[in-house]
């Protein structure tokens, strides 16, 4: 809102130069103004975010291609199609925009071997999580906070939801295998915000 504040104000400035230096004899000064005007305006356009293509963590050794996935048949956020991918909700938000954007991975595969969120909950506050987008942007991430939740009990708002930062959350399963649910007990989440970005 501040970006479009600032790009109205210049907008507004630059059609009172107009009128200002139109009154005089010196046509130099006024395109020289207009110029000026356009230039500081072109300069508070947003960098455009692309789509995450690669998910890196270096303190656990993980470096994993990005799925793009909506919502499944029961209506919850689907599985990369891959077990050793990564699936970000393209349904949501993008890594590096205002808001919780979600990228979730498998903790094992169907013969219990590692995948790749498998180290997750070892994560600690201040490790760093890099996206890479398709236009070649890279997103540092800081963790800020590591949560583990009953399945029945997660908090989709706080997960999906609106937030006033530029936030990234990790999403595995974790505690006890059900075996008669075909599912785990809980959900790992690691909170982080953007550190910077180039």
């Amino acid at each position: 809102m501040q970006r479009v504040k600032v790009f109205i104000l210049l907008v507004i400035l630059f059609a009172a130069g107009v009128i200002l230096y139109s009154e005089t004899d010196n046509n130099t000064t006024q395109i020289t103004e207009i110029k000026s005007a356009e230039t500081n305006a072109i300069t508070v356009t947003p960098i455009p975010i692309g789509l995450p293509e690669r998910l890196v963590i270096e303190s656990l050794g993980v470096e994993a291609t990005v799925e793009g996935v909506g919502l499944n048949a029961e209506g919850s956020m689907d599985i990369p199609k891959d077990v050793y991918n990564v699936a970000w909700y393209n349904l949501g938000y993008k890594p590096g925009e205002i808001g919780n954007a979600v990228i979730a991975g498998h903790l094992d595969t169907q013969t219990g071997d590692p995948s790749v969120f498998y180290n997750l909950l070892s994560m600690r506050e201040g490790e760093r999580i890099k996206v890479i987008d398709n236009l070649g942007n890279t997103y540092t991430f800081k963790v800020v906070n590591i949560a583990s939740y009953p399945h029945d009990e997660f908090p989709l708002v706080e997960v999906f939801g609106d937030y006033a930062k530029k936030r990234l959350n990790l999403i595995t399963c974790g505690g006890d295998w059900n075996r008669n649910a075909q599912n785990y007990s809980h959900r790992t989440v690691v909170y982080s915000e953007l550190e910077h970005q180039r």
